[in-house]
């Protein structure tokens, strides 16, 4: 589980948070139709444990070089572990092209000796293109991405459908993401990393999560669910999409948290 949150104090307790997060993870559709890939079979209790993600802190990690508050991901590292994280998300927009190269095995030895392991990645994606050039430069984005997370022994990666282009409906769209989302997933699966679809954008429809999942086969695929991105809609709603290896972001937002200095 990835939560983003900007302090250490937060409204809600870590209890109501792993409490409802273990409720959603396990509630499934009694009338649901047949689907690709299947609820998840777990034996005995979830181990469920908080990760934060570098877009926590993005106004940070975003912030010009040589600016004060200026963080990067070896200094990310740092301060989770100051902060008591056992497990972070070392987010990829956050990482410099001209430092690409040699990137993952210097983030994993660092988060090695803090003790740190890695829950996972994300990645901007777009999934509803046609194919077609900006596809084949868009898939091989991912797989770079894939080999990289793997390096970092990251089990899985959240990507995004993107929105559909000028004129496409919403089954090209959805049509466009099942295929090339089962493309995008057989590849990773080579590398063993799971690619969940974050419930942003376009699919902040619980209804379009549905279509997708019914159809991508491969056990190599998930759902990543952001709750933030379904407000206000009420939880039930949310949770309609079942319990296909389904992954859970909270974003937490209370108030501002300015890292120590350096």
């Amino acid at each position: 589980m990835t939560t983003t949150m900007a302090c250490s104090s937060m409204a809600m307790t870590r209890r109501h948070l792993l409490t409802g997060t273990a409720g959603a993870a396990t509630a499934t559709l009694a009338d649901a139709p047949a689907r690709a890939i299947e609820p998840v079979k777990r034996s005995g209790s979830v181990p469920l444990r908080l990760s934060l993600a570098a877009y926590s802190l993005r106004q940070h990690l975003e912030s010009k070089p040589g600016s004060p508050q200026r963080l990067d991901l070896i200094r990310f590292a740092d301060l989770a572990a100051e902060w008591g994280f056992d497990v972070i998300e070392p987010t990829a927009y956050y990482v410099p092209v001209e430092v690409l190269d040699g990137f993952a095995r210097r983030q994993k030895r660092y988060c090695f000796l803090l003790g740190l392991d890695v829950s996972g990645g994300a990645i901007a994606s777009n999934f509803t293109l046609a194919p077609g050039p900006k596809l084949g430069r868009e898939n091989a984005h991912v797989e770079r991405w894939v080999d990289l997370y793997a390096e970092l022994d990251a089990p899985v990666i959240r990507v995004f459908t993107g929105q559909p282009g000028p004129g496409m409906s919403e089954a090209e769209a959805v049509d466009n993401a099942v295929r090339n989302l089962q493309q995008a997933c057989d590849a990773a699966g080579r590398r063993g990393v799971i690619l969940a679809i974050e419930s942003h954008g376009f699919l902040m429809q619980p209804e379009r999560i549905q279509k997708i999942v019914r159809r991508v086969d491969t056990p190599w695929f998930g759902v990543n669910w952001d709750s933030g991105e379904f407000f206000p809609r009420p939880i039930p709603t949310a949770t309609s999409s079942g319990s296909h290896r389904l992954r859970s972001t909270r974003r937490l937002r209370c108030g501002s948290r300015t890292p120590p200095e350096s």
